[in-house]
């Protein structure tokens, strides 16, 4: 039960990362957080590093299911 969990979690933790980069880029977030996110709409770095960390979860979850049996 302690690792489904985890890799609950984590799917959840990468697919926030994934639409804080996309939907902070398209200014959408803008009305919904109250911190800016400028970067995010001006550079691709900080939407790349974000996607990315975000499939990172996701394929450590991956692994973790996989191993899980």
């Amino acid at each position: 039960m302690g690792k489904a969990l985890l890799i609950f979690v984590l799917f959840l933790i990468g697919a926030l990362l994934i639409a804080v980069a996309w939907l902070g880029m398209f200014g959408i977030w803008q009305k919904f957080l109250f911190i800016s996110l400028v970067p995010l709409q001006t550079s691709w770095e900080w939407v790349l590093g974000l996607t990315i960390g975000g499939v990172l979860v996701w394929v450590f979850g991956g692994i973790l299911l996989r191993v899980q049996t």
